[in-house]
């Protein structure tokens, strides 16, 4: 692993409010910043966002994470429209104070489940980040949001889910699957942590194609760029 330093920024998203990040910087120089937007209960140490995470590194990136905690009353308690509001004004600060670190080459985004809401949000149809390169995990196609903006989204795209999940949507992914920008891995019996029950040697060569595919996608985003 590359020689890197670990801190926060800070930053401050939806009414004030301090959006907690971890950010990983290269000591020397990064040609990339990952933003990684994790899961409700699925947290960036999590083993698919933990690896992605050493992933980007590797390809000479400096990765920020989202660590706020949606999982709140404050939140959840919401209409969904206010709280697709809160958390694209957190991820907006989060970039930004990112981007602020120092001159980057390339931005690539991360989502998992609600993070795909986020890049939902972030991608809507004429959003200046509609051309990022972006990662959808187990993404929420049941959400009109969600599905529109992935097909609208103009940067390439790898999309990850398992059959067992039950936000797998099998026409929504046919659908992304026809777009010349998208790569999809769907695994079978994988449930909402691309996890296999009962069968961990399944479960690790799920993580294993996803993580390939993973690799070729921040390959081509970071080093091909």
């Amino acid at each position: 692993m590359p020689n890197i330093e670990y801190t926060s920024l800070h930053v401050t998203g939806h009414a004030n409010g301090t959006v907690a990040n971890r950010f990983l910087k290269q000591v020397d120089k990064a040609r990339a910043l990952a933003v990684i937007f994790p899961g409700l209960n699925y947290t960036c140490d999590n083993p698919l966002l933990y690896y992605i995470t050493r992933l980007a590194i590797e390809r000479s990136a400096d990765v920020l994470q989202l660590w706020a905690n949606y999982t709140l009353p404050q939140f959840q308690s919401l209409s969904k429209p206010d709280q697709v509001k809160w958390l694209l004004e957190d991820a907006k600060s989060l970039i930004e104070a990112g981007q602020n670190q120092r001159r980057y080459e390339h931005l690539i985004l991360v989502g998992k489940s609600i993070g795909t809401l986020t890049l939902a949000a972030l991608f809507e149809p004429g959003k200046e980040l509609a051309n990022t390169p972006a990662i959808w995990l187990t993404p929420l196609f049941h959400q009109p949001l969600v599905l529109n903006s992935a097909l609208g989204a103009s940067g390439r795209a790898l999309f990850a889910v398992g059959t067992a999940d039950p936000t797998y949507a099998a026409e929504a992914f046919k659908r992304v699957q026809s777009l010349s920008t998208a790569q999809v891995v769907i695994l079978p019996g994988a449930d909402h942590g691309l996890e296999i029950p009962g069968d961990t040697p399944g479960t690790l060569d799920a993580l294993k194609k996803v993580l390939a595919a993973a690799a070729a996608f921040l390959d081509d985003s970071i080093l091909g760029g």
